[in-house]
């Protein structure tokens, strides 16, 4: 089994628990490594949106400190990608690939030239907001679309070669997004809203977008965006598998399962190595075998070796 999951928010939470990833409680840890031929995690920090300005440029920056330190305790079964030459090295040596990101551009305090500061640190890709508005835009609680400040700063991280991922963003800023956006952007975890009306999903004509454009779409495991009904079975995110297939998603789907942020879910996915026990239940269900390692790892290890500087 391989698995490149888009999206998870464990190093806050073992730096809260006073962890690390060998000897922790959280749902996404290094203990069962051995279950995976190769395995990529992209690891967020996650901005909180009543962080603002400079302590959120240094809210990133102690982040980054912490992570390095982390890694460097696993006893070299996990490596940080400094540049995506070096991701086929980490999977030959069997370790777990670990790819920064930050979670909410309220970490840019404003500034431009703080994305390449970031970019220069190896953050692979950046989520333009989170739930509130920050100076980029806004997530889904209220209808703002993008600042000029925003359109700016797709425009600059396109041109580092840093990922524009689009999870949270409002209807109104995926609108701009699509006016400014040159090269293919992701939702890194996100569903669709034909089955789950959350407005943290993705209606059809917008997930349609991200296929036309080539980019990605993590499938996400918190229980509120998978139902209405706030079930989170594996039996209702298949349908949302189903419907994206249908929308012409097979090379677009991925994993973003967002682990590690107060998910709640099917048990088999509580953790990272469930995941093959779905994959055997998407096949079961007339998945093509070829379709699953697409959503499990090949989408997502195809884009960023092409996307990412």
């Amino acid at each position: 089994m391989r698995l490149f999951d888009l999206h998870c928010d464990t190093i806050e939470e073992l730096k809260k628990r006073g962890e690390d990833y060998l000897n922790c409680t959280t749902q996404f840890s290094l203990r069962d490594r051995e279950k995976f031929q190769k395995a990529v995690q992209v690891m967020a920090v996650f901005v909180p949106d009543d962080i603002r300005g400079q302590e959120a440029v240094q809210f990133v920056l102690d982040y980054h400190q912490y992570m390095d330190d982390q890694v460097r305790r696993t006893g070299g079964q996990a490596e940080l990608v400094e540049k995506i030459t070096d991701l086929d090295r980490i999977l030959d040596e069997g370790k777990w690939a670990f790819i920064r990101s930050i979670e909410s551009g309220a970490a840019l305090n404003g500034d431009l030239d703080n994305i390449n500061r970031f970019a220069d640190l190896n953050f692979k890709m950046l989520g333009l907001v989170w739930n509130g508005a920050n100076e980029l835009g806004s997530g889904p609680n209220n209808d703002t679309g993008l600042t000029a400040f925003g359109k700016e700063a797709v425009k600059r991280m396109e041109q580092v070669g840093m990922i524009v991922d689009c999870s949270h963003l409002n209807d109104a800023g995926f609108e701009d997004l699509l006016n400014i956006a040159e090269r293919p952007f992701v939702a890194s975890h996100s569903n669709v809203r034909a089955c789950c009306s959350h407005p943290r999903n993705l209606t059809d004509a917008q997930f349609k977008e991200i296929v036309r454009r080539g980019g990605l779409c993590g499938l996400n495991l918190f229980s509120r965006f998978i139902d209405d009904d706030d079930n989170g079975s594996k039996d209702y995110l298949l349908r949302h598998i189903y419907h994206m297939l249908e929308l012409g998603g097979e090379d677009v789907i991925a994993w973003g399962g967002d682990m590690d942020g107060e998910i709640t879910c099917d048990p088999d996915l509580n953790t990272p190595y469930g995941v093959g026990r779905f994959a055997d239940y998407l096949v079961e269900h007339g998945i093509g075998e070829a379709a699953v390692q697409k959503i499990f790892f090949d989408n997502a290890y195809r884009f960023f070796k092409q996307q990412v500087k």
